[in-house]
């Protein structure tokens, strides 16, 4: 489970969200848990529910976490390109994209909360996952390669994202079906191409 997808500008003066989708702002699965306690006679039994923290309360709050998040996704980036032995992937559209993963410790600090973000960012634009730290991040970054390589295909998205943005139902439809619900799913050769026919079929019937 993913809380959120975003995408944003890079700049070393001023980077901004330019797209995102929030899943949930629970830091479990489940947005209610309940706890058992053994009795005197070592039995169990059921003695409440806890509610797990959230990453935010309200809207304006989601926004300053994910401009939080894109602050450090850039300074990441701009690191990482300092350095002259940084992975490069180069994707279809011939972009070179750098990848990176850091952990989010320092929102909402006193809850110790921790957010694996995974990114990937091609020149002016960084792709962004903010993940539960159960999460598989290999699996993570294989769905985020998806996404990114179907924006591409269908939006032109990282050749031209200003006009792509322009159609954002049609980024809205990409997402949701390779990253349903915030889910991230282990997508084989067979599922992405079942992927691909829906996502065609819904975008040709719009």
């Amino acid at each position: 489970m993913v809380y959120a997808f975003m995408i944003q500008t890079l700049d070393s003066k001023e980077c901004g969200v330019i797209y995102y989708r929030a899943f949930t702002c629970y830091s479990n699965i489940e947005s209610d848990n309940t706890y058992y306690l053994n009795n005197s006679n070592g039995e169990s039994g059921i003695c409440g529910h806890f509610r797990p923290h959230k990453l935010f309360e309200t809207s304006t709050e989601m926004k300053e976490l994910l401009q939080h998040v894109a602050n450090k996704v850039q300074m990441q980036y701009s690191m990482k390109m300092k350095h002259s032995l940084a992975p490069v992937e180069l994707t279809d559209s011939k972009e070179a994209f750098a990848k990176g993963i850091f952990m989010e410790r320092k929102w909402k600090k006193e809850s110790g909360l921790e957010i694996p973000i995974v990114w990937q960012c091609a020149p002016g634009l960084g792709f962004v996952l903010l993940c539960n730290r159960r999460e598989n991040i290999v699996q993570a970054h294989n769905v985020l390669s998806i996404i990114i390589q179907q924006l591409e295909k269908h939006l032109q998205f990282v050749s031209n994202p200003a006009m792509a943005l322009a159609l954002v139902e049609t980024v809205a439809l990409i997402v949701n079906q390779f990253l349903p619900s915030g889910q991230l799913l282990f997508m084989n050769s067979r599922l992405v191409r079942q992927f691909e026919k829906q996502l065609e079929h819904d975008l040709f019937s719009k």
